[in-house]
């Protein structure tokens, strides 16, 4: 196993471990459901990507598991949903996990910018939380493609992105998505 990998038993471990600190019983249920959902669409874009390139598959396995743990802590529908991610990544640092923790913080939409914080006000440390990685741009997409745990048409993602954050970041996820596609052929 590559250095820095931990396996899915870890994982899943990991994430029961986040959840019995968590008061609300049926939220392991909710976000293991969703993460599995993830996790499938992460693999079938990965392996895809991987008859061209090298991509760390069990990395992306694992990580598409881990990405929403902070939503232990900032469940969706709360005034700190938006930091679930950032929280997620002091969890996975906390148990030395820091490329975990890099998923974590840079998962969400097509990553936030540094003048998306300034200008909607998000309550988040100032610096860039935006996939770098051939591995976190899938999990993210992934993610992206999963609303709660059912698959949507890139449209769907399209239309309510733009709805609720404006065109320009509709823009930002068809871009990352064009992205990960043009690594495919």
């Amino acid at each position: 196993m590559a250095a820095g990998i931990i396996t899915e038993e870890r994982a899943l471990a990991l994430l029961r471990k986040h959840a019995r600190r968590q008061s609300d019983p049926g939220a392991y249920r909710i976000i293991l459901k969703h993460a599995r959902a993830v996790q499938t669409v992460a693999m079938r874009i990965a392996r895809r990507i991987a008859k061209r390139r090298k991509v760390d598959l069990e990395f992306v396995r694992t990580a598409a598991l881990l990405h929403d743990i902070g939503r232990f802590r900032c469940p969706p529908r709360t005034g700190g949903s938006i930091r679930h991610g950032v929280v997620g990544a002091e969890i996975m640092r906390e148990e030395g996990l820091e490329r975990y923790a890099r998923v974590c913080e840079r998962h969400l939409g097509a990553g936030i910018t540094v003048a998306d914080i300034e200008r909607q006000g998000l309550p988040l440390p100032k610096r860039p939380y935006v996939p770098r990685t051939v591995e976190e741009k899938i999990v993210t997409m992934a993610d992206n493609l999963i609303i709660d745990s059912r698959e949507a048409p890139l449209r769907n993602v399209l239309d309510r992105y733009e709805r609720e954050l404006g065109y320009a970041y509709a823009k930002r996820i068809k871009r990352l998505d064009a992205s990960l596609r043009k690594l495919m052929r």
